[in-house]
């Protein structure tokens, strides 16, 4: 069988069954994402704010790329300090090197 060849998984989301087709190497991933997704779904049925499967799969949705989009921002805020860390490091090399090349 070819790695790229898709079969058929049988997800169970909200007490449904969904057929979704991936890869080999997609299916624990794709299974951990809906043992997540049924994790948020049923911790929004418990708040019991919202009636309906429907409704309680959208709020999900919207909190679950609400906590996405915060991680994001929050990884590109390391990445910039990180990068910011690393030209000052590179300057200080330079000052230093440029002072030691003076002292030849």
């Amino acid at each position: 069988m070819n790695r790229n060849s898709k079969t058929a998984v049988s997800l169970s989301i909200l007490g449904k069954e969904y057929l979704i087709g991936c890869t080999i190497e997609e299916r624990e991933d794709l299974a951990l994402s809906a043992d997540y997704l049924n994790k948020k779904l049923e911790e929004q049925r418990m708040i019991g704010k919202v009636i309906g499967n429907e409704k309680t799969a959208v709020i999900t949705a919207l909190n679950i790329t609400s906590d996405y989009l915060k991680l994001l921002k929050h990884n590109e805020s390391i990445k910039s300090g990180v990068g910011e860390g690393i030209n000052r490091i590179q300057k200080k090399i330079g000052d230093i090197l440029a002072i030691s090349s003076k002292g030849k």
